[in-house]
């Protein structure tokens, strides 16, 4: 969580490229970290233009490689099948947000597929209402991205008008998208509610 905390302190003063890195670190450490990728994706859309976007995502994903080249290197197909394992069923034991559910029900692909729908649609709902309101809606901020760029080149490199973002919207998103994913979270160990 340190390096998460480092990567929003870099964030909030508009050091996007940098914060980033940071944060892919954070990632390398605890995949928890995920959760506010979603809301750090929007508010870069928010700042960034497209082309900037796409290249702090390249440094990102730069950083997952380079840490990940020993063990790209000696177990290849290992690696690349275990290190993001999106799809693993955790242990009902360990549930703290649905302990209350049975396990065969916990456990299921109809549950984790529900959550995940859960999740999305919240996030969705939140950046239409709250985290794109002055822009119009979420729907709005896009469509207004694609109508103004008079060609592919000025789409890509063309900043959005009001790229100025204050430092508690960014810090209110990242959280508030945080905790969004971790109400939807079917497992998580109870030291994770502490951030």
């Amino acid at each position: 969580m340190t390096l998460l905390h480092a990567a929003m302190v870099l964030i909030v003063y508009h050091k996007w490229y940098l914060g980033l890195i940071i944060f892919s670190g954070a990632v390398s450490v605890k995949m928890n970290v995920l959760l506010f990728a979603p809301s750090l994706f929007l508010l870069m859309l928010k700042a960034m233009s497209i082309r900037g976007v796409f290249l702090a995502l390249l440094g990102a994903a730069g950083v997952q490689v380079l840490l990940g080249i020993p063990f790209l290197l000696s177990h290849l197909v290992e690696y690349i099948s275990r290190a993001f394992n999106l799809g693993r069923v955790f242990i009902h034991f360990w549930s703290v947000n649905f302990k209350f559910i049975p396990e065969k029900y916990f456990v299921s692909k109809e549950l984790a597929i529900g959550l995940l729908i859960f999740h999305l649609t919240t996030l969705m709902v939140f950046a239409h209402f709250k985290w794109f309101k002055h822009e119009g809606g979420l729907f709005h901020f896009v469509h207004s991205r694609f109508r103004d760029a008079k060609s592919i080149q000025q789409l890509i490199s063309c900043k959005p008008r009001q790229s100025i973002l204050s430092k508690e919207h960014i810090v209110t998103v990242m959280f508030v998208g945080n905790f969004i994913g971790i109400v939807c979270a079917r497992s998580l160990h109870y030291q994770f509610y502490s951030w």
